[in-house]
């Protein structure tokens, strides 16, 4: 029992690990190997972590691990708290071996992902290796079938070469066999001249390839290959590309078989009849060569017509590359087979790219779509068909007319001919006649213009021609009669748009001082950016770009004097916008309108007020006749009175009184009556005798 003792003793300084205890952030007591680690005494301060990680430890009350590195070597610590003596035991454990081992590990895994990588990069590069492979033997198969296809067809037309029907008897039980299911095919020869050539299993079935064959450039007959039933998996069309492309080889062999023995048989007759008129040659040999000068000086004849041929070829070639027009033929699925034109600027992407493609490649789905059926039109009905279409190419969006012409019954040809002019001015007089009804429909709300439907009337004008122009405010200023003052009277806004009608309430005009002085000397304001106004015009700038206005348009409204009382206008908010004529043109016709209309009201407004004069004249005129009368006795008898009355009567003064202020009423009266006779009478003395 003592010896344990005294082994738990020795521990902490035997042990080869740091061992210490730490109480308020300082070492306590420190084995050889915590001095030697640390590099501290007793009594000295811990690292910060280890001091930190302790605090916690003993207020937690439990036991906590931290790792320590210093240089090269790393500790695990362990700390036990001892809640009693409020101080902490630290054990140490060397980590360094262990953490070089794991960071060993972590490079080698590592490694090990990137090699996963290369292996499933491999992997898929294999993959697709196997499939080029695959897909190579596939094409290797079908072309060794074409080849074996060709070979025995070129060996019936070698055995064969005076029999047709007994070579195309033969070719027609070949076709088959060389397509991709053999087993379930059929096929027919047929000529235009009734013979009909077939296999014994032939019959119609859903998917049937017809390839035409010609005889100098002629259809002569077809070539009809089908399956009588397929897989479910084989899709709309089973026939390979290589298959069609082999059937149209076999059909042109066909047709310069056909050729050759039409041309041998025609030899053949050639020849009979040149041994016939050998004879008759040799009687005309004396004939021929007495007409050899003759011959000779039709070759030079004809030679001369050989150059003036060529010449005139190159320039039908030149005509032809130098025609506005475009010629592009095309065939019935829509794929572009040839291009003539003199430049690719009006195409949508350059010649050389665009034939062998589709139109669907070319044009959106939509427009596509309804020039494939225009085509298919063109040839089902075998006659001219017209198409309007519009596109984006090198020269900018264009509208052209396309008329279809059907070359066979699976190939047309295009006449394009570029009606972008045509287009704008039709769309341009479509907005003129607009622009005209608009102007008749706002000029005949105006008639008749009264004082108190004007304003409605203004406003109902604003919001038609704002809309139509499609701007963000349209807007009626008037100006006080000195100048000084303006107000917006009249307003239109679109949706969204803040309106500025109480802002510019009563503002001074020097404060747009630059705008004004342009809508009093010009015919009209157009500032399609306020960001570039001049810098004489700083000011008026920061008031319109405060109130958001980037484009404006202004015209002033002028009465008979060719005074500016007024002007309209037009402001662009959401966006930059440049007015043309038309908006000018518009704004003209408003501004005389409204200055024709304001001269009506004013006139209106001088003949109610002289008809309410010449009624007031009137009644003046009727009260001064009513009241002259009866104030002219007041008036003589109170001078009657006057002269019978002694001065120092007690009434004498009031007697003054009323033929003073009778006279005051005479004077009145007289004016009255000057009033209603509107014109002054003079006075003067006559002789009565």
């Amino acid at each position: 029992m003592n010896k344990e003792k005294e082994r738990s003793k020795d521990f902490p300084l035997k042990n080869p690990n740091p061992v210490f205890q730490a109480k308020g952030g300082r070492a306590l007591f420190l084995n050889p190997a915590a001095r030697r680690f640390l590099g501290i005494k007793e009594g000295n301060k811990l690292p910060v972590k280890l001091n930190s990680v302790a605090s916690v430890a003993l207020k937690s009350g439990k036991i906590r691990r931290t790792e320590y590195k210093k240089g090269r070597t790393t500790y695990c610590f362990t700390f036990k708290p001892l809640k009693k003596q409020q101080c902490v035991n630290i054990y140490g454990f060397n980590l360094t071996d262990h953490k070089k081992k794991e960071e060993t590990i972590r490079e080698a895994n590592i490694q090990l992902l990137a090699l996963n990588q290369q292996l499933s990069a491999t992997e898929q590069q294999l993959r697709a290796s196997e499939l080029e492979v695959r897909e190579n033997i596939n094409k290797l198969s079908e072309r060794n079938k074409e080849l074996k296809a060709l070979y025995r067809i070129a060996l019936i037309i070698v055995n064969c070469p005076d029999s047709t029907e007994k070579m195309l008897s033969r070719i027609v039980k070949v076709l088959p066999g060389s397509l991709q299911y053999p087993g379930q095919a059929c096929a027919r020869i047929t000529l235009l001249t009734g013979e009909k050539y077939k296999t014994e299993n032939f019959r119609k079935s859903a998917h049937m390839l017809h390839i035409p064959i010609k005889k100098r450039n002629r259809e002569y007959g077809k070539i009809e290959v089908g399956y009588l039933r397929l897989r479910k998996d084989t899709g709309k069309s089973p026939f390979l590309n290589e298959e069609k492309k082999l059937m149209a080889d076999i059909s042109e062999r066909i047709g310069k078989t056909l050729n050759r023995l039409e041309a041998a048989k025609e030899l053949h007759q050639a020849y009979q009849q040149l041994m016939a008129s050998n004879q008759q040659l040799r009687a005309t040999d004396q004939q021929l060569r007495a007409s050899n000068q003759q011959l000779r000086a039709t070759e030079q004849q004809l030679r001369a017509s050989n150059s003036a041929l060529a010449e005139s070829e190159k320039k039908y070639r030149s005509v032809v590359e130098l025609m506005p027009d475009i010629i592009i033929r095309t065939d019935r699925e829509g794929n572009y087979l040839d291009i003539i034109t003199s430049s690719d600027e009006k195409l949508a992407a350059p010649k050389d790219k665009v034939i062998g493609k589709n139109i669907s490649d070319v044009f959106s789905k939509e427009d596509a779509a309804k020039i494939k059926k225009t085509i298919k039109k063109a040839l089902d009905g075998g006659k001219l068909e017209t198409i309007e279409y519009d596109v984006n190419t090198f020269a900018g969006h264009l509208f052209f007319e396309a008329r279809i012409i059907p070359v066979n019954k699976d190939e047309t040809m295009t006449l394009i001919r570029d009606i972008t002019e045509r287009k704008l001015a039709e769309e341009e007089m479509e907005k003129m006649a607009s622009l005209n009804k608009l102007i008749f429909n706002i000029s005949s709300s105006f008639i008749p213009a009264r004082s108190e439907t004007v304003n409605e009337k203004i406003e109902g004008m604003l919001e038609k021609s704002g809309k139509f122009f499609n701007v963000d405010r349209a807007y009626l200023f008037r100006f006080s009669p000195g100048g000084t003052e303006m107000h917006n009277a009249h307003e239109w806004c679109a949706d969204g748009v803040e309106p500025l009608k109480e802002f510019f309430r009563n503002i001074q005009t020097d404060r747009l001082s630059w705008c004004n002085k342009k809508i009093n000397e010009e015919d009209f304001l157009h500032i399609p950016d306020v960001n570039k106004l001049p810098a004489e015009a700083e000011a008026d700038r920061k008031i319109l770009k405060k109130q958001r206005v980037k484009s404006l348009l202004c015209v002033p409204i002028r009465d008979k004097n060719a005074n500016v009382t007024s002007f309209i206008g037009f402001d662009a908010v959401q966006s930059k916008k440049s007015w043309g004529e038309g908006e000018i043109y518009l704004l003209k016709v408003l501004s005389n309108i409204i200055a024709d209309t304001f001269e009506s009201i004013e006139a209106e407004r001088r003949i109610i007020q002289a008809q309410k004069l010449e009624s007031i004249g009137r009644l003046a005129g009727g009260v001064a006749h009513e009241i002259n009368n009866p104030l002219g006795s007041i008036l003589a008898a109170a001078q009657l009175m006057l002269e019978e009355t002694d001065r120092e009567k007690p009434f004498y003064e009031d007697l003054k009184i009323i033929e003073k202020s009778a006279k005051r009423c005479d004077a009145i009266v007289k004016r009255l009556l000057e009033f209603s006779r509107k014109g002054t009478g003079e006075m003067e003395k006559i002789n009565l005798n």
